[in-house]
């Protein structure tokens, strides 16, 4: 016993013939990859508010 639907049945397609049979492919370019910067270390600066406050401390 079927169950009829007003729907019809989906219609087969053909194959698609994709990528011809024998040939190959061209390998695919390599690009270098991004890599992050190491920055150069800074010397170790006092901000100008530290710098003023051990100024007052030594005065004393």
């Amino acid at each position: 016993m079927a169950i009829e639907v007003p729907a019809q049945v989906p219609k087969t397609r053909g194959k698609s013939p994709g990528c011809a049979q024998g040939e190959s492919q061209a390998p695919k370019t390599r690009y270098p990859t991004g890599k992050k910067r190491v920055s150069k270390r800074r010397k170790a600066q006092m901000p100008q508010k530290a710098a003023a406050y051990t100024k007052l401390c030594l005065k004393v």
